[in-house]
């Protein structure tokens, strides 16, 4: 049953390998791009594993629906920036949605829709795809085809369960930030309405009293996996519709300690 066909030439099996090996090499092409910026290595990396799952899935759809128009480049380029512009757009959303957090922002680019995707990128996006689909993935269907059915479906497994820990563990990892984050937001908040009473009360006691407040806000800041840090230098651009401040409080908290 593992076999089913999604279209004459792919299998579930085949269009899943696509999709670990093209999050794989989108992976590769993020580090290698956050190199080129920051001059060290950064994990861009969703999940803590190295596969960015936007680009595999991305990729895997254009080689599935767009392979007929493989003779016609120019529609094939115009179809490939339509379809990766509404993935981009989609998974900007659901993130947004889920999490109350905005991983990329193109705001400042011009002609974007709600700073989800812009024109630039959209079209670097529709080439990139082109050239895959032309140069890159025939190779990588070489490789695939190359294994018998039994190696494939093992290969197939063993990824499967690995994405689904990983998938869990990144999941995890990221209502516990949430929690760190709105507790973070509470207490500069809290420090916010305390600076308001200091007219009415001594120095002394209002140092008392912020001093708490900050420690309070270091020992949640200590809280912090290497993980929830990783996503700030991996998002250099994460805003939060409710954590706002506390997102600052911690980059800042980063910056002193680089």
């Amino acid at each position: 049953m593992f076999l089913y066909l999604i279209n004459n030439d792919i299998t579930i099996i085949n269009f899943f390998l696509f999709f670990v090996i093209y999050s794989f090499l989108g992976w590769c092409f993020e580090v290698a791009y956050a190199f080129t910026e920051k001059g060290h290595f950064i994990n861009r990396g969703f999940l803590y594993g190295p596969f960015c799952p936007i680009y595999g899935l991305g990729i895997t759809i254009i080689v599935v629906c767009l392979a007929p128009f493989k003779n016609n480049l120019l529609l094939l380029f115009l179809m490939s920036t339509i379809l990766t512009s509404a993935l981009e757009y989609v998974t900007g959303y659901m993130l947004e949605r889920f999490f109350n957090a905005k991983w990329w922002d193109y705001t400042n680019n011009r002609f974007n829709i709600k700073g989800r995707i812009c024109l630039s990128f959209s079209i670097v996006w529709g080439i990139a795809s082109v050239l895959v689909l032309l140069l890159i993935h025939p190779i990588i269907e070489f490789l695939i085809y190359a294994f018998s059915n039994k190696v494939l479906f093992y290969l197939y497994l063993i990824t499967i369960i690995y994405f689904i820990f990983d998938f869990s563990f990144t999941i995890i990892s990221l209502i516990k930030l949430t929690v760190i984050l709105s507790r973070i937001q509470n207490l500069f908040d809290e420090i916010i309405t305390k600076s308001k009473e200091t007219i009415q009360i001594t120095r002394t006691k209002a140092a008392d009293k912020f001093s708490i407040l900050y420690n309070k806000y270091g020992d949640e800041f200590n809280t912090l996996n290497t993980n929830h840090l990783r996503f700030f230098s991996a998002f250099p651009n994460l805003r939060s519709y409710k954590f706002e401040d506390a997102i600052k409080l911690i980059k800042n908290k980063i910056k002193e300690l680089k």
